[in-house]
């Protein structure tokens, strides 16, 4: 099987990082704070080189947590919001969409659009100055198109926007600098484009008094507090040490490569992608040529649903896709997309032959499409 799922998971994953895992699994358990240094120190460790590859200058502005949902939803609940008006795009993932919905009322959401390259523009922000939180998806899971979110955010500041950036998409297939952006509150998934596993995700916090702990637990220090809803504690319970420490030896893998030449394989593959859909009949990309992408592709088929073709794409050719909505409604219904779309999503272990393979299977698709027309 060939997969090209790296925007929901990357595989493989690299060597180092299987070693890695694997000896989290075969050494004696240690507890962060309760039994040993040794997990402390791979704590610390991980929050340092995460806060490097982020470009964060204070370490201690790095959490982490179970996954980008957790991220999502402890943000949401812990950011206070009450009855102030947010904004949020509507190239946002569920795991923003969802928790915003379900706890505020729909008045108090205003939904920003992308323009046709698939890109929020910042004129259109003095539109929702009301606004006191403004949510931003880096990049859009569906489309690959990333934001400015520098010059989105430096607008949203102006108008006095506290600033939330879900960064999941473009960790380590698009440089990204938090301090720099100057993010409020960020967060990322770490099995995706960092190579992680799944069981891990970043959230940044610029000032952790903007965001207040919503769940509580053992922590291994300060074990006669009880009331903690100040603390700025955010890492509580057993730590998953194993996906912390993949985290680690996934960034260094990128580190020792070189980012430029991970980054530049990974937008290579896709623009090659891109322009061979683009030059196929009966497909549709739905992905923009221009500007800067991650990897994420998505396309539509004339006369094949998506999930059809991702069935086919498995059944027929051995290739792995996404298929649907992919959990980005709003992005879909911008894009005139009922069904969803194909997405197809290569990482910089992708080989050529793979991507060849792919391409080689979609001609195919394509010109039986056009024959059973004819």
């Amino acid at each position: 099987m060939i997969w090209l799922n790296n925007a929901a998971t990357s595989f493989p994953k690299p060597q180092a990082v299987r070693d890695c895992v694997n000896a989290c699994i075969d050494h004696l358990p240690c507890s962060d704070g309760r039994s040993s240094l040794l997990a402390r120190d791979a704590l610390e460790d991980a929050r340092c080189i995460a806060a490097s590859f982020f470009g964060v200058r204070k370490a201690e502005r790095i959490h982490f947590l179970s996954g980008a949902t957790e991220a999502a939803n402890l943000i949401i609940s812990g950011l206070g919001i009450g009855k102030q008006a947010v904004l949020a795009t509507s190239l946002e993932h569920n795991c923003i969409l969802r928790p915003l919905f379900s706890r505020l009322e729909r008045s108090q959401i205003g939904i920003v659009h992308p323009d046709e390259s698939g890109r929020i523009p910042s004129s259109a922000i003095p539109s929702f100055a009301g606004a006191k939180f403004f949510f931003l998806n880096h990049s859009s899971n569906v489309t690959g198109a990333v934001q400015d979110a520098k010059g989105l955010f430096a607008e949203a500041h102006r108008l006095g926007m506290a600033c939330i950036l879900d960064f999941s998409q473009t960790a380590g297939t698009f440089p990204v600098d938090l301090d720099d952006i100057e993010a409020d509150v960020a967060f990322c998934a770490c099995h995706k484009g960092l190579l992680g596993v799944p069981g891990c995700a970043v959230m940044y916090l610029r000032d952790s008094s903007l965001v207040k702990p919503s769940f509580f637990g053992g922590t291994g220090e300060h074990g006669d507090v009880l009331d903690m809803r100040n603390s700025g504690v955010f890492e509580v319970g057993t730590m998953n040490q194993a996906a912390v420490s993949a985290l680690s030896c996934g960034i260094s893998f990128i580190q020792e490569l070189g980012t430029e030449k991970v980054f530049g394989s990974v937008s290579s593959k896709v623009m090659h992608i891109k322009m061979e859909l683009s030059c196929l009949s009966r497909i549709r990309l739905a992905s923009p040529l221009e500007g800067p992408c991650t990897n994420a592709v998505s396309f539509v088929i004339d006369g094949i649903s998506p999930s059809d073709a991702a069935f086919i794409l498995r059944d027929s050719y051995q290739i792995i896709v996404r298929s649907g909505l992919m959990c980005a409604p709003l992005a879909m219904k911008d894009l005139g997309l009922v069904e969803g779309a194909v997405r197809v999503s290569p990482s910089y272990l992708t080989s050529d032959s793979e991507i060849q393979s792919f391409i080689d299977a979609m001609k195919d698709i394509s010109r039986s499409i056009s024959r059973s027309i004819e």
